[in-house]
């Protein structure tokens, strides 16, 4: 970005720590084309293109952008609180979980909470 150019961030409506706000690289989800693929064909039996991705933890939302321009049609990444969608139930339904969680506070212990009692 050129010195006049702000970075726009944006508003969230939950609690956020700024330190927690920092998106995921490109090169980081190119490493996991393969992983990826390999679910896709082996467990699920579709196109990698076809899984369905989330990622339940909002930056700024370039997951989506960077996930779509590796060839995934159906990325979930919205700006709300996950915990608030966890307790009411209405995690969307997808094939494969895929985040850079925050590390401040207790995310970790309440991720990985989620992702082992879910199914």
């Amino acid at each position: 970005k050129s010195q006049n150019e702000k970075e726009t961030k944006p508003k969230h409506d939950f609690i956020t720590d700024e330190t927690d706000h920092c998106e995921t690289p490109l090169q980081a989800y190119v490493d996991i084309l393969p992983l990826l693929s390999f679910i896709a064909t082996h467990t699920y039996k579709k196109s990698p293109r076809d899984l369905i991705l989330y990622d339940p933890y909002y930056c700024n939302g370039g997951v989506v952008s960077k996930l779509t321009s590796l060839g995934f049609t159906t990325v979930i990444n919205q700006n709300v609180d996950f915990y608030n969608t966890v307790k009411k139930g209405n995690v969307p339904e997808y094939d494969v979980l895929i985040t850079n969680p925050p590390y401040s506070g207790v995310h970790m212990e309440k991720l990985l909470r989620f992702v082992t009692t879910s199914t």
